[in-house]
């Protein structure tokens, strides 16, 4: 929920130091109130969420051939391969998210359980303004554009039986 709402909340049944800690490295603390994050904070803590599992799941003998990753999963992928330390896999997911923040306005990015071939004819005419943002899988492709194309777009395939998705949060990225 702190992630959710930008809010560091107070540290809670910490009032005596722990002396399995060294407070004077890295100068850890206790937050004495509640305060609002910066919005790249939570992207980094999301980030770091992201990378660690993918880093550590390989202290098993077992080792993947290829490493795949959508959105911020590419910069899990990235580091989970060693292309990136954490530190600065942290640092692109937030600088992402600073990007993501400077968006315009008015922008939707919609799921939709359709092939992409199903998909294009319904965004013909709003070429430049929206498209599909992403190939997740043969049947999976999502959409982005002002929120009038998209939603009209999904409308549109959900009447032929589509499922589509509304990711919440989101705002308009680039078409591909």
């Amino acid at each position: 929920m702190a992630l959710r709402h930008a809010v560091l909340p107070k540290t809670l049944h910490a009032e005596r130091r722990s002396t399995h800690v060294d407070w004077e490295a890295g100068a850890p603390g206790r937050s004495r109130a509640s305060r609002r994050w910066r919005r790249g904070t939570p992207r980094r803590a999301w980030s770091a969420a992201r990378c660690a599992p993918t880093r550590g799941g390989w202290a098993w003998p077992v080792r993947p051939d290829v490493v795949l990753g959508h959105s911020v999963g590419e910069i899990a992928a990235a580091h989970g391969v060693g292309i990136l330390s954490l530190p600065d896999a942290c640092d692109l997911g937030a600088a992402r998210g600073g990007l993501m923040d400077r968006l315009p306005p008015g922008g939707a990015m919609v799921a939709i359980v359709a092939p992409e071939a199903a998909v294009l004819p319904e965004l013909a005419g709003h070429e430049g303004v929206a498209g599909i943002a992403a190939v997740n899988a043969p049947s999976s492709v999502v959409v982005s554009g002002p929120e009038e194309v998209v939603t009209a777009v999904a409308d549109a395939l959900a009447a032929g039986g589509a499922r589509t998705k509304r990711l919440p949060g989101a705002t308009r990225s680039t078409p591909r």
